[in-house]
């Protein structure tokens, strides 16, 4: 959010939601809420692979 005073403005990067900042603006606070454009999206965990389950090995049959 960039807030506006008397001394100038300033900005406050503590908003994790574009909601939570506009509540601060309603919030008796002048000021213009935007997207932080040095932010970067994290990147994603790789997902690991299935585990899968070794063959199972057909049983033999008791009979001789």
């Amino acid at each position: 959010m960039e807030v506006y005073g008397s001394d100038g403005s300033r900005i406050e990067c503590f908003y994790t939601s574009m909601a939570q900042c506009k509540g601060g603006v309603t919030g008796g606070v002048a000021g213009m809420c935007f997207n932080n454009p040095y932010y970067v999206t994290p990147a994603s965990e790789p997902v690991p692979a299935a585990q899968t389950a070794p063959a199972a090995t057909p049983a033999r049959s008791q009979r001789r």
